[in-house]
C-alpha cells in the first residue's frame, strides 16, 4: 500500500490511503472517468499494482449469460445473446441483454482478470473487455497440419504465465484423419502470446490416449489451463497445460461410471468438478487438493436431473431445467431459485470487472454500454 500512497495526493480532508480504499470500491467505468480529475489519481489507476487489488475486489463480481433460444417466427432458427445481471449479489435478478456484442461467438472462454475471448473455431479470435469496452482481434492462428487431415475439435485456455508475467491463449487442436475417418494420434497445440502479438505452434503432442476435448472453454488456477475431457469410449480424464513450461499432463477423474461428468471450476481456490448421478438424481462436488480429489458435498435428489453450468460465488450451482430454466440453487440454505430466464441452452460466466488494458492501438467497441445509473453509479 505504501507504493500506491506515494501516487495519491492527500487533502486537508481525507488521507492518502483512504481515498485508494475509495477509489479500489468504485467501478470501472467511474475510475476511467475519474482519471481527468488530477495526475496522480491518473497514474494510480493506471499501475498494475492497483489494477490488480481492484480486480480482486469482490464486489466487482458479476454474472453473463449466454443464451440460445427459438426464433418465434421460426421454431427450426436459433437465436442467441448476452444478458448482464446488475446485481452483484444476484438479489434484484434486473438484466441488461447486450444486443450488440462485438462478435457472436461459435466459442466464449473465460474470463480471466476480466477478459473474454471470443472465438469461430481458429479463424476468427478476439479479446474483450466487457468492462473497458475494449476489443483486440488477434492475428489469424495459421496452423500447420499434418496431410489428410483436417480441424475436428478446438478448444482453447487463457491465462497468466506466472513465471514471464505474460498472458497466453492456448489452442488444442483435435485432428480427424480424413484417409481413415478416425482421429489423429497427436494433438496440434498452438500458443498466443499477448506480449509479443504472435503465436507459436507445436506439432507433435501426443496425449496417452486419443482424447477429444468437450466443451470448447477451460477452467484456469494459478498458471495452468484445464480441460475436462473423453477418450472415445466414455472414459473421462482432466487435461493440464501449463502456461509457463508449455507441458501437458492428465488427471486422473474422480468420478466412478455411473456418474455423469459437470463443468469444472473453482471452489475455495482449488480445481473443482461437479459430478452428477442420472438415477439418483444427485450432485456432488469435488475439489482437487494437492493433486487428491476430496468428495466436498452431495445435495440432492432433485426431481429431475438439471444440467449443471457451473459455480457461484460461494458453491450455489447454477443448473438448467429440462424446459429451460435457468436456476440457482444454495446447498447451505437447500434453497431453489429462478433466475428468470428462459432459452434452450445456457453458458454462465462470473468474472470480476478489470481495468486491465488489452488495445493495441487504442480500438474501442460501440454498440453498447452497461447502465450503471441503475447501480446507482453516476
Amino acid at each position: 500500500m505504501e507504493r500506491d500512497i506515494l501516487m495519491v495526493e492527500s487533502n486537508a480532508d481525507l488521507p492518502a490511503d483512504a481515498i485508494i480504499e475509495m477509489l479500489l470500491r468504485l467501478p470501472v467505468k467511474s475510475l476511467i472517468r475519474y482519471r481527468s480529475v488530477c495526475k496522480s489519481w491518473y497514474i494510480l489507476t493506471k499501475s498494475p499494482r492497483f489494477i490488480h487489488k481492484h480486480q480482486r475486489k469482490d464486489h466487482n463480481t458479476r454474472l453473463l449469460v449466454y443464451c440460445t433460444f427459438e426464433d418465434e417466427n421460426d421454431r427450426n432458427l436459433e437465436m442467441s445473446y448476452f444478458t448482464f445481471f446488475l446485481d452483484e449479489k444476484l438479489i434484484d435478478l434486473s438484466t441488461k441483454r447486450l444486443d450488440n456484442p462485438p462478435i457472436m461467438p461459435v466459442g466464449f472462454v473465460g474470463p480471466y482478470e476480466g477478459i473474454f475471448c471470443l472465438m469461430n473455431g481458429n479463424k476468427y479470435i478476439s479479446l474483450w473487455n466487457l468492462a473497458t469496452q475494449e476489443l483486440r482481434r488477434l492475428p489469424k492462428c495459421r496452423a500447420s497440419l499434418p496431410p489428410h487431415t483436417t480441424i475436428h475439435n478446438s478448444s482453447a485456455g487463457f491465462g497468466l504465465d506466472i513465471v514471464s508475467n505474460d498472458y497466453k491463449l492456448v489452442l488444442i487442436l483435435t485432428l480427424l484423419d480424413t484417409k481413415i475417418d478416425f482421429y489423429y494420434d497427436f494433438s496440434h497445440i498452438a500458443v498466443y502470446n499477448l506480449s509479443t502479438d504472435s503465436w507459436r505452434g507445436f506439432r507433435g503432442f501426443k496425449l496417452g490416449r486419443d482424447y477429444v476435448c468437450g466443451r470448447i472453454d477451460s477452467t484456469y488456477w494459478n498458471g495452468v489451463c484445464y480441460w475436462l475431457a473423453r477418450e472415445e469410449g466414455e472414459n473421462h480424464v482432466i487435461i493440464s497445460f501449463d502456461l509457463s513450461d508449455e507441458v501437458i499432463q492428465e488427471i486422473e477423474s474422480p468420478c466412478t461410471p455411473e456418474l455423469t461428468h459437470g463443468p469444472l471450476g473453482l471452489y475455495d481456490n482449488s480445481l473443482s468438478l461437479i459430478a452428477l448421478d442420472e438415477i439418483k438424481k444427485c450432485y456432488q462436488l469435488w475439489v482437487l487438493k494437492e493433486r487428491c480429489w476430496i468428495k466436498q458435498f452431495t445435495i440432492g435428489p432433485f426431481i429431475e436431473a438439471y444440467n449443471p453450468l457451473g459455480l457461484w460465488k460461494n458453491g450455489e450451482i447454477f443448473l438448467e431445467s429440462s424446459d429451460g430454466q435457468l436456476l440457482l440453487y444454495d446447498p447451505n440454505a437447500q434453497e431453489m431459485r429462478d433466475l428468470g430466464l428462459r432459452g434452450l441452452w445456457f453458458y454462465v460466466h462470473c468474472f470480476r470487472e478489470s481495468l486491465l488494458s488489452i488495445k493495441r492501438e487504442g480500438k474501442l467497441l460501440g454498440g453498447f454500454d452497461i447502465p450503471w445509473h441503475i447501480l446507482g453509479v453516476e
